[in-house]
């Protein structure tokens, strides 16, 4: 959506410009705006930007239309960067400026009369259908690495961002825990847990409840006593007879 705001802030700012160059200077005048260098006038145009193709109104009409379709869905459907877009934008803002002179008025309004060069006068749409155009081949050459590339989901994105940082088996249901916190929580473990028994490669941690009294300990092996079922052999050995 802000790529069609900023191309109806160009069509504004250009049918405005020309609207005021109509009114203050339809009927002859001008104004150096940068004396010997630029002017302001009014001149009409039947052609394309900078007076191509001159009496093509028609033909022109049809283009600018296509054009201008051709652009919209772009903007809708691509997945191209902001930069790609909005080059786009001001092609689109400056093709539909001129497009409206050329369904209203049958000519496009002009203004701007280079005085230091052999130029055509030129307007506010054709400066930023040229912006637009250096700015697109530029994408095109630059920044489309990944213009083909389909736009990632936010869920998409977390995903690959987890796959960057702990490798392609962790997904979403996946609790990832920072090295140095793990390392942390070892060592406070290991400040306060009552036995440390090396089992090999790994480590066997005890830590006692501190709620649980000697009492309570006591209490529950000797229920777990009364409670274990004894065979024939344990109580033979229990009285001195080994098998």
């Amino acid at each position: 959506m802000i790529y069609f705001i900023i191309a109806f802030l160009i069509i504004l700012l250009d049918q405005g410009a020309k609207y005021f160059v109509t009114l203050k200077y339809g009927m002859g005048g001008s104004l150096d705006l940068i004396p010997g260098i630029l002017r302001i006038t009014y001149h009409t145009n039947s052609g394309g930007a900078f007076s191509m193709l001159d009496n093509y109104t028609l033909i022109l009409t049809i283009v600018s239309a296509v054009v201008v379709v051709g652009i919209i869905v772009l903007l809708i459907v691509s997945k191209w960067s902001g930069f790609g877009k909005l080059s786009l934008a001001f092609i689109l803002g400056g093709a539909v400026g001129n497009l409206i002179d050329r369904v209203i008025l049958k000519y496009v309004v002009d203004m701007f009369y280079p005085l230091f060069v052999n130029f055509a006068i030129f307007n506010v749409a054709d400066i930023f259908i040229t912006i637009g155009a250096v700015l697109f081949i530029l994408f095109i050459l630059f920044g489309n690495k990944h213009a083909g590339e389909q736009k990632l989901t936010p869920k998409e994105r977390k995903k690959e961002r987890l796959n960057r940082k702990y490798g392609p088996d962790v997904d979403e249901s996946t609790i990832s825990i920072p090295a140095d916190e793990i390392k942390a929580a070892e060592q406070q473990l290991r400040e306060t847990a009552d036995e440390i028994e090396p089992e090999g490669d790994d480590v066997t941690v005890v830590y006692r409840n501190p709620m649980v009294t000697e009492a309570d300990i006591a209490a529950a092996q000797k229920d777990a006593e009364e409670k274990k079922e004894y065979s024939l052999e344990d109580i033979m050995r229990e009285y001195g007879h080994d098998f």
